[in-house]
């Protein structure tokens, strides 16, 4: 058994990187679990713990949707939270919407249901989760982050592959390995 999911990776520019590294600094002394940077993605599905025998099935999917599907840019963009705002539980980066990651992600949903997966219980809502908040004391400091970077276009990304990634977890955090990349067309 494999926990596995499907992704984008969401490599950063040195701009955004710099930024990021302020915005932790600044919230340094609260009880945050930050994503480490290399691990940045968008998660088009989770998939959870799957039998070896299905990767390859989920490999053919991927590679007919990466087929069908060409390369695109999103767009990231302002700082916001998940949860409610009193007791905030996720940090995030959004993406300005894009028709393309709709298809993409459409596509993804429909071929797993027909491997057998479940559709997902919460609509698909792309974002870059950059944090786990445990707890908050600064509440303010976060607000003025999230209030200076409203409406801002941090950086685009060229969408160029999908990737299934087994994760595993372990008490550091969890470890991504890819296992397998299809080029999108």
């Amino acid at each position: 058994m494999k926990r596995t999911f499907i992704a984008i990776d969401i490599p950063l520019n040195d701009h955004v990187s710099k930024i990021l590294d302020e915005f932790r600094n600044d919230l340094g002394k609260e009880r945050i679990k930050w994503v480490d940077p290399g691990q940045y993605h968008i998660t088009l599905q989770f998939l959870g713990d799957i039998d070896d025998s299905l990767i390859n099935s989920v490999n053919r999917s991927l590679h007919k949707i990466s087929g069908r599907c060409s390369g695109f840019c999103l767009k990231l963009k302002e700082f916001g939270v998940f949860g409610n705002p009193a007791n905030p539980r996720v940090l995030w980066m959004g993406l300005v919407q894009s028709k393309e990651l709709e298809i993409l992600g459409n596509a993804v949903d429909e071929e797993m249901r027909m491997l057998g997966f479940k559709k997902p219980d919460k609509p698909f809502s792309p974002h870059l989760t950059i944090g786990r908040i445990k707890f908050l004391k600064g509440r303010r400091v976060l607000k003025e982050w999230i209030d200076k970077y409203r409406y801002t276009e941090f950086q685009e990304i060229n969408v160029r592959e999908i990737i299934l990634y087994e994760s595993i977890l372990k008490s550091a955090g969890p470890e991504y390995i890819a296992i397998k990349r299809h080029s999108l067309k």
